[in-house]
């Protein structure tokens, strides 16, 4: 009877153990209830478009099975990532990348406007992108970082006789320290992140579409 309650009170014990460990595993902001977060376009500028701005379709992101779902994705240790049930995108991430830049075309100035590929409107250009990684990084030592990794490819649209051809293909990447290990910081983070791949691509982009032309 002894040992049969000694081994009760130590299964009881590593449950609980295991349940602390499974919510620390996690950086929301409480294991009771779930988060959503988004990934952000800019706010919409104002500013006048360029004379001879153009058109431009923008593909549907892929991104990369690891990271295609809707919860968020962290990196804890060598050939190991983990799924926060509590912290999840508000859309498929591949949706919210494309919305997201689609408002960043949008406000370059040498933009007039992003269509879908499907349209019948004369373009400039076809982007398609494919996101390779969006997740957190907490197993390594120091601060924890977000990470964001987008491939573009930029093809000038066929014409007659003449096919296709790349102007753009290029992969960018950001590394973005987070503050602290939380849900927000990490989503705060991509957004930062986001933001300098969108303004390193757009200077790219623009001197692609000038030597197309």
């Amino acid at each position: 009877m002894i040992d049969g309650t000694v081994r009760l009170s130590r299964a009881a014990v590593a449950l609980v153990l295991a349940t602390l460990l499974g919510a620390a595993a996690c950086v929301s902001k409480s294991p009771l209830a779930t988060q959503s977060y988004s990934i952000d376009p800019p706010a919409r500028a104002t500013a006048e478009d360029l004379p001879g701005a153009v058109v431009v379709s923008l593909l549907r992101v892929s991104v990369a099975p690891p990271y295609a779902g809707v919860s968020f994705v962290y990196r804890t240790g060598e050939h190991r990532i983990e799924r926060d049930p509590y912290a999840l995108f508000a859309a498929p991430p591949g949706w919210m990348l494309t919305s997201a830049i689609s408002g960043y075309l949008r406000g370059a100035d040498f933009i007039r406007d992003v269509v879908e590929p499907a349209s019948e409107i004369p373009i400039a250009a076809a982007i398609e992108v494919d996101a390779t990684e969006l997740c957190a990084e907490l197993g390594s030592p120091g601060d924890p970082m977000a990470i964001m990794t987008l491939r573009f490819r930029v093809m000038s649209p066929p014409s007659g006789t003449t096919t296709a051809k790349d102007l753009l293909l290029k992969t960018y990447s950001q590394r973005i320290p987070m503050p602290r290990r939380s849900a927000q910081a990490a989503v705060d983070a991509w957004n930062q992140a986001l933001a300098a791949i969108m303004n390193e691509f757009e200077a790219d982009l623009k001197a692609a579409l000038a030597s197309g032309r």
